[in-house]
């Protein structure tokens, strides 16, 4: 079946990564258990936190899991071009935009990553306390976490890809990429889900002596 130019192009990058089994593992493997993963971790710390603190932040808990472990499952947009080794000169005869052929690098990520976020999040509705509400807002704010993160690892090897090199300088300049991208989301994730855990700490009331002086 005939399908459209940029249907093709993200076709192409599903059949490059599935013919290749590091590639295979490494992406569609941990998107796959991404929301066991996900479940685990937070059925786990919310048993913990109850029985330390006695303190219930199924919502800032969730937050700050779901945006943890799509930080992990994203690591394989740090190689959206350098992948490609010298297809990406031989990709310039194609009578096609070149933004076109970045954005069904980017659409195929995003795409991937979001359906991790969405399942991880209906699976906390259906087998825990977590709200429908706030599952699905969890799931939007890791939906546009994962965007940026597609958006900013594909820059960032834009501008740093070096499509003639040998596999393994191939290898090291993605390590540095990919540890660069890890660094700043899982850091950003974890701002955003330690505020999340304060704000409902104050809002919700504390049996900590410091707290309660507060008079919130």
């Amino acid at each position: 079946k005939q399908l459209s130019p940029f249907a093709t192009l993200i076709k192409k990058e599903f059949i490059s990564i599935s013919r290749e089994p590091s590639y295979l593992f490494s992406y569609f493997a941990i998107a796959t258990t991404m929301p066991i993963m996900v479940y685990c971790c937070y059925t786990l710390f919310e048993s913990l936190i109850k029985s330390t603190v006695g303190l219930d932040i199924t919502f800032a808990l969730a937050i700050l899991i779901i945006l943890i472990f799509s930080v992990l499952t994203n690591t394989f947009c740090s190689t959206n071009i350098t992948r490609d080794g010298l297809t990406n000169l031989k990709i310039k005869v194609i009578p096609v935009e070149p933004s076109k052929i970045l954005l069904a690098k980017v659409v195929f990520c995003v795409f991937v990553s979001s359906i991790s976020v969405i399942l991880s999040s209906v699976l906390l509705i259906a087998a825990t306390s977590l709200s429908f509400g706030e599952g699905m807002f969890c799931a939007l704010v890791g939906i546009i976490f994962s965007m940026t993160q597609v958006f900013i690892a594909t820059r960032i090897d834009l501008n740093r890809a070096k499509i003639s090199s040998s596999p393994s300088e191939v290898e090291a300049a993605s390590s540095k990429i990919i540890a660069k991208v890890v660094f700043l989301g899982l850091l950003v994730a974890l701002v955003i889900g330690i505020l999340s855990v304060i704000i409902t700490i104050l809002s919700n009331g504390s049996n900590i002596d410091a707290i309660q002086k507060l008079n919130l």
